[in-house]
């Protein structure tokens, strides 16, 4: 999302197609950094408090927005985003985003 007075013709799309290319080269190296990370420093998450790790992250992100550190179309783009992977998940049928 751009404020397209303040860019060049087309600046948008370059910039979404460079983003894209870069994807698969930032994602190997993220594996390779996690690689060195020992097991033992991995923490091992329950299933039960994975959900309450994700409504504590989800409701961050509702604070945040409202106080205005997040931009609120940015914030519903990006929840878009989450349910089209976890299609699934709690947060995809709240509607207080």
């Amino acid at each position: 999302m751009i404020n397209h007075a303040k860019f060049p013709d087309g600046y948008g799309q370059k910039s979404r197609e460079w983003v894209a290319k870069q994807v698969p080269r930032v994602m190997d190296w993220v594996e390779r950094m996690e690689q060195d990370i020992p097991e033992k420093s991995w923490i091992k998450v329950s299933a039960n408090d994975h959900v309450s790790y994700f409504r504590l992250m989800r409701e961050a992100r509702v604070d945040l927005t409202k106080q205005g550190f997040y931009h609120p179309k940015m914030m519903r783009l990006l929840k878009r985003l989450r349910c089209l992977q976890v299609p699934n998940s709690f947060e995809c049928s709240l509607k207080d985003e």
